[in-house]
Order: structure tokens, then C-alpha cells, then sequence
């Protein structure tokens, strides 16, 4: 199972180094088989590090950035022009391609790769490593790069870039924004109960003595009555004392909340 550790700090509060809370699950039969990390860097001395290269979010390079507009570029029709606020009234003018961003679009909170960050090459395969450097596209010079999740390396999608959030604040690196640790445990049958990130949570608490956060949901039921839409009837009272029904009705098929498809991403699933 693939455990996020910021996500798992959403329901349990628990300050242990990432090394230490490994060992303390390794303690409580809860073997941590491999570590995979969006963004950080690996602490140094855990016995478990990540495997192959993978970027490391450079604070003052990948950043949180605002488009204030899109123009067309004047020679290619495929290749876009948009202008980037990231903080402090700075902005930056770059070339894209990336099919889910228009001209004539504006307001999107997209994640900003500056000259000298380290990415994946969206265009190398196998994944390489490679420092980005200023350029001219047909023409137009180019200083950084709006970023896919490929080549931030999180996913294996370089169809388009990553749109967040509308509340992303402008200027924060993305290291910051959620840059994670994600470990894998191998749960045995005997621990079937962490099988679920709450129940890692409660086994944090239980061998750490940190706070655990009642996870709490209270469903929102409104609109009309559902008499005589749907009708239940309890054959054996004493069998059944209550049934409970709800109707859910306009059902609108869109994609997932940017936060919901990283936390699947991070939990090994493809929204």
C-alpha cells in the first residue's frame, strides 16, 4: 500500500523524521518496502532511498505561476505564447504546445519551470534528466517552460501541462505546495486493519502517541422529498429495523479536483 506522508498528517499529527517513523513501522510489523519521493530531496542516511533519478524541485526555479494571457505564436499554428505572472510582479513570456492551454485564456494557475530548473526530457526515452536552458522556438525566444506532470516526474502524462487549483498561491515553490515522501508498506493478513490510510493512521498513533484526527463526514442532503420517486418496503421488520434511501439525480460527469488526482497518482491508481 502506498502511503503519502502528507496526506497521512492529515489525520494523525506526528513528528518523527521520515527514517524514524520507517524504522517504528518496521517495529510494529509494518515493513516499508520502498520510498518514492515527488519533489524532495531523499534524507540523507535512510536505508531506503528512491531507485532511479527523479527531479528535485528547485525552490527559487519551479514555482507557482499565474497566466495572465495567451497569444499565437506568429510562426506555428501549434505553438502558443503565455504569460506568466509568479509573484512580486514578475512575469515571464514562454512557448508551448500543450493542447489544454488556448489563445485567448487567462486565469489559470499552472506550475512554472524557470531557466536552470532540472526535469524530466519530454521528449527523451528512456526518462533522462536534463537542465533547462533558454532557447529560440521557431523564432521566439523561450525562459522557461510550463510544466506537465511527466516532466516534473508524477505521472506519465505529457499531453498537456497541469492545471491547479484556483486557490494555489502565486510564488510559492512547488516543493512547498506538495512536494511528498510516499511510502510503500507491505501489509500482511494480519494487518489487513491498515489497509486503508486511516488505518495507518490509527497504528501511527497507536506507537507514536501522536493525536489522531477524527475523520468526520456528514453527508449534505437537500432538494425535493423522493415520495413517490422511490419505495421501499421492509418485508421483515425484525430482520430489518430501518432502511434508509436517497435519490441523486443531475449527475455531471467531470474531471477530478487537481488534489484528488494527485493523491491517486501518489497511491498507485490513474484518475
Amino acid at each position: 500500500m502506498k502511503v503519502p506522508i502528507r496526506w497521512l498528517k492529515d489525520y494523525v499529527d506526528f513528528d518523527l523524521s521520515l527514517g524514524a517513523l520507517v524504522n517504528r513501522l518496521a517495529l510494529a510489523g509494518l515493513e516499508v518496502s520502498g520510498i518514492n519521493h515527488w519533489g524532495l530531496p531523499a534524507p540523507e542516511g535512510l536505508r531506503l532511498g528512491a531507485e532511479d533519478p527523479y527531479p528535485v524541485w528547485d525552490k527559487d526555479k519551479i514555482i507557482i505561476g499565474l497566466v495572465t494571457k495567451v497569444d499565437k505564436h506568429p510562426d506555428a499554428d501549434r505553438l502558443k505564447l503565455p504569460t506568466v505572472e509568479y509573484g512580486s510582479g514578475r512575469s515571464i513570456t514562454m512557448v508551448t504546445g500543450a493542447p489544454n492551454l488556448s489563445v485567448g485564456d487567462t486565469g489559470q494557475k499552472v506550475i512554472l519551470a524557470l531557466s536552470g530548473s532540472v526535469l524530466f526530457d519530454g521528449h527523451a526515452t528512456p526518462k533522462v534528466l536534463k537542465e533547462l536552458k533558454p532557447g529560440k522556438i521557431r523564432g521566439i525566444t523561450s525562459d522557461g517552460m510550463v510544466c506537465s506532470g511527466f516532466e516534473l516526474g508524477i505521472s506519465e502524462d505529457h499531453d498537456g501541462i497541469i492545471i491547479l487549483e484556483d486557490d494555489a498561491p502565486i510564488g510559492m515553490p512547488l516543493a512547498d505546495y506538495f512536494g511528498d515522501s510516499i511510502i510503500e508498506i507491505d501489509i500482511l493478513p494480519n494487518k489487513a486493519r491498515c489497509l486503508s490510510m486511516i488505518g495507518v493512521a490509527r497504528e501511527v498513533a497507536a506507537m507514536t502517541g501522536g493525536k489522531l484526527k477524527p475523520f468526520e463526514h456528514k453527508p449534505h442532503t437537500f432538494g425535493p422529498a423522493i415520495t413517490g420517486k422511490v419505495n421501499v418496503v421492509i418485508q421483515d421488520t425484525s430482520a430489518c429495523h430501518r432502511y434508509t434511501a436517497s435519490l441523486i439525480e443531475n449527475i455531471k460527469v467531470a474531471p477530478s479536483p487537481a488534489f484528488l488526482k494527485r493523491r491517486l497518482h501518489q497511491s498507485g491508481m490513474r484518475p
